[in-house]
C-alpha cells in the first residue's frame, strides 16, 4: 500500500476513534472533542505526480504549519479558527505558491468540529531546473566553469 493511501485512510480512522471515545455526551460546544483535521494534496504540474519535500503554511487569523508526508499529502490536526487565510506551499524544484484559502469549521452530528480547507488540492509549477541555477550563479559573477 502506498504511504499516501495509508496517511489518507489511517489519519481519519484514528480521529474517528478519538471522536467516538471523546464526543459522547459532553454537552454543546465540542468540549471533550478531539481537535479538527483537514488535508491538502500537492501535485506537480508537469505530470500531476508526487511532490516530495512539500511544506505548507496557512497565515490568517492564526498561523498553521501543516505536516506533509513524502508523497505530497499535507494535513493538520489541532484546534483552528475558521476564516480567510493565505496558503503558502513550497517544495524543492518547484515555484512557491501563494493562494487565498478559506478554512471553515462546523460541528458534525456528534457535535465535534469538522474543518474544510478550500482549496483542498494545489498544483505546483516546476522551477527553472538545473540550468536556471547555473545561469543565476553566472549572472552574479561566480565562475562556474569548473562545475560543468
Amino acid at each position: 500500500m502506498s504511504g499516501k493511501f495509508l496517511f489518507r485512510l489511517g489519519f481519519p480512522l484514528a480521529l474517528a476513534l478519538l471522536a467516538t471515545t471523546s464526543c459522547g455526551d459532553h454537552g454543546s460546544g465540542g468540549h471533550g472533542c478531539p481537535a479538527t483535521y483537514f488535508f491538502l494534496e500537492v501535485t506537480g504540474a508537469t505530470d500531476g505526480g508526487v511532490v516530495t519535500g512539500a511544506e505548507a503554511v496557512l497565515s490568517g487569523p492564526t498561523t498553521i504549519t501543516m505536516s506533509c508526508d513524502f508523497r505530497g499529502s499535507c494535513g493538520f490536526f489541532g484546534y483552528v479558527p475558521a476564516g480567510s487565510y493565505t496558503l503558502e506551499v513550497m517544495a524543492p524544484g518547484f515555484q512557491a505558491a501563494n493562494v487565498p484559502a478559506m478554512l471553515t469549521v462546523a460541528p458534525s452530528q456528534g457535535g465535534c468540529p469538522v474543518a474544510t480547507l478550500q482549496p483542498s488540492a494545489l498544483t505546483l509549477n516546476p522551477s527553472g531546473g538545473p540550468d536556471a541555477a547555473l545561469a543565476a550563479a553566472v549572472d552574479d559573477g561566480v565562475d562556474c566553469s569548473a562545475r560543468v
